[in-house]
């Protein structure tokens, strides 16, 4: 069943815990969910959906489900839900407020979504001008609270695998709502990544920092030796076959951050973890040629 159709599984509006509706069933252009869908996904997108339909009202022009889930690869209970939330204009500070207070309650009704719930706003003029300018996003991420940034070059990564695999939730299809990129449009923007997260690292090298910056890394390195997104199960697996001398460093860095998913914590070090990001990023831009020596 639709994922929009959440009125056809219950009485009425979706709720909080204090029995606050986070907003009426969504009805409009929804699409098939994957098959074999894992336990306790389906309650949490529905009520995303129509939280998001009940903040924003009209202004909503299409809702995408995209990342592992609809790629392939999820892993229940550690994988993250990436959603596209395209929009007719930009968010107003009221439906910013309107959005805040939604997220809220979302995470409240389904808190072991609390750092694993990643959703993007973005105006569907900007799915279709990305390559020629900056516009404003907002976003919530890895537990982090909802904010307004801007969008640069290296968001073509996302919109190129939500347009590719997404599956439309609400609205049209992906191909409608986003522009066509290229291969070499997704590989360029993955080179573009890979500095900035180095600098990032370089500049507060904590271990969940190091955890996700191997992983990632060996994300970019699978798809621009393949020219495929992979799972980040699947690239941390390929990685470590395919560069035995940093099999360790991966590892490390995906025990690391399979532990943060499951709220458990280490402080142990990932050896040569910044060596091995600074690698990956002369690697996909062509200027190393051994993984190590």
């Amino acid at each position: 069943m639709a994922i929009g159709s959440a009125s056809q599984q219950r009485s009425g509006p979706p709720e909080g815990p204090g029995g606050e509706p986070l907003g009426p069933p969504a009805t409009r252009g929804t699409g098939p969910l994957p098959g074999g869908l894992p336990a306790g996904v389906r309650p949490v997108l529905e009520d995303v959906v129509a939280g998001v339909v009940s903040a924003l009202g009209r202004s909503v022009e299409g809702i995408v489900l995209f990342g592992s889930l609809a790629a392939g690869g999820f892993v229940p209970g550690a994988s993250d839900l990436d959603l596209l939330v395209a929009l007719s204009a930009g968010v107003s500070d009221a439906e910013f407020e309107r959005l805040r207070r939604m997220h809220d309650r979302l995470i409240r009704a389904h808190p072991a979504w609390d750092d694993r719930l990643d959703v993007v706003y973005v105006s569907r003029v900007a799915l279709r001008t990305f390559k020629e300018r900056e516009s404003p996003l907002v976003v919530t991420s890895a537990g982090e609270p909802l904010q307004r940034t801007r969008m640069d070059f290296g968001w073509v990564m996302n919109w190129h695998v939500a347009r590719e695999v997404g599956i439309a939730l609400y609205g049209p299809s992906p191909r409608e709502l986003i522009a066509p990129t290229s291969e070499a449009d997704f590989l360029a923007a993955i080179r573009s990544y890979l500095p900035w997260l180095l600098a990032q690292l370089e500049a507060s090298d904590t271990p969940a920092r190091r955890a996700y910056a191997v992983v990632t890394a060996c994300r970019a390195l699978h798809a621009c030796s393949t020219g495929v997104q992979a799972s980040k199960l699947e690239a941390v697996r390929w990685a470590e076959q395919r560069y035995p001398a940093w099999a360790a460093t991966v590892r490390q860095a995906r025990e690391a951050h399979d532990l943060r998913r499951r709220r458990a914590t280490t402080e142990a070090p990932i050896a040569g973890a910044l060596e091995f990001v600074r690698f990956a990023t002369e690697a996909v831009s062509g200027h190393a040629e051994k993984p190590r020596p």
